[in-house]
Formats: C-alpha cells, sequence, structure tokens
C-alpha cells in the first residue's frame, strides 16, 4: 500500500504498526503532547504499545519494541498465543481470544450470556446484564491492562500512558478500573 500511495499520491509515505502511530499521533498532537516519555497503549483486538522514549519513536533494535502483548504474565498457562508462546498478556486481555476464554469457562461448568461468537460487543451486552462469567472476564481483562502499565513504569519509568483501542467502548469501568 505504501508504493502503491507514493505513486498515486506522489508523496513519501511510512507504514508501521498501529500502535506505533498511534504513539506517535498522541506525542504529536493528543494527550502525550507535552511529554518527552510516553506509551501509548491499545487494548483491542490485540494488545499494544508504542513507546516513545527521549521525544522518539523507540522501535528496539529488531523493531519489536513495545510488543507487550506478548509479555508472558503466566509461564505455567496450557493457553498459547498467536505468537506460539504460552502465557502471553493477550491470552488474557485481548478480544482475540475472548472465545476461547468462554469456551474453556464453559467447559468448566460456568454458564454465561455471552453471545457467540464472544467479542468486545457481546461481553458489553452480558457485562450490562450482570453476567457474572462477563464480569470475571472484564475484570481480567482491565488487570491486565493494569499490570502492563505498571510493569512499563517499573521498567520505563514513563511520565506519561495513552490508552487507547477497542476495550474504551467500556467507558469509564475500563478507564477508572485500570
Amino acid at each position: 500500500i505504501r508504493k502503491l500511495f507514493e505513486k498515486e499520491l506522489n508523496i513519501l509515505t511510512v507504514t508501521d504498526n498501529d500502535a506505533n502511530c498511534a504513539a506517535l499521533a498522541e506525542h504529536r498532537y493528543g494527550a502525550g503532547r507535552d511529554f518527552e516519555n510516553m506509551a501509548y497503549i491499545t487494548v483491542s483486538t490485540g494488545i499494544g504499545c508504542g513507546l516513545i522514549l527521549n521525544d522518539k519513536l523507540y522501535r528496539g533494535v529488531h523493531g519489536y519494541a513495545g510488543e507487550i502483548g506478548h509479555v508472558v504474565l503466566d509461564m505455567f498457562s496450557k493457553r498459547i498465543c498467536g505468537c506460539k508462546n504460552a502465557g502471553c498478556a493477550e491470552i488474557f486481555g485481548a478480544g482475540s481470544h475472548l472465545e476461547e476464554t468462554v469456551e474453556l469457562a464453559e467447559k468448566s461448568g460456568k454458564t454465561t450470556a455471552i453471545k457467540r461468537p464472544a467479542d468486545g460487543i457481546s461481553l458489553k451486552e452480558a457485562l450490562l446484564k450482570g453476567d457474572e462469567l462477563a464480569k470475571e472476564i472484564f475484570d481480567t481483562v482491565v488487570n491486565t491492562a493494569a499490570t502492563l502499565i505498571y510493569d512499563l513504569t517499573v521498567i520505563l519509568d514513563i511520565d506519561k500512558f495513552v490508552v487507547g483501542g477497542g476495550f474504551l467502548n467500556f467507558g469509564d469501568a475500563f478507564t477508572e478500573g485500570i
């Protein structure tokens, strides 16, 4: 797509992952504009992070910096992430694993009002109905995001965190939970 844009519009075009682009936008024009060091955290289908360190986007040596969805939170988990590791944060806190989470809960005997296929919309609907499993899953998503933010605070001593992504559709319950 980059080459197409450059050819058709005759402009320099840069592509990057969504969290990095959002971090740049927030740093230049949004909630992170007055901060030299900030992190943009996205909690949606996946979990990602764009890092601005010393006023520059930090990609790391191999370009993987900020892939916090693949931080291992439970090294003994039997659940496998899309990256092929076990126990990654995305398993517990991303929309891409909601269906698996609901299936596992139902296999253990729990019932739920979460409609199938499970996604953020069906999770929110069930949560508003007072569904216990939906509350448990939502709390896990919130706690996963909070843990990752805490870990980044301890590791990088970040000035500012900006949170985005599909789970913001849960409103104050999500942001205040973090």
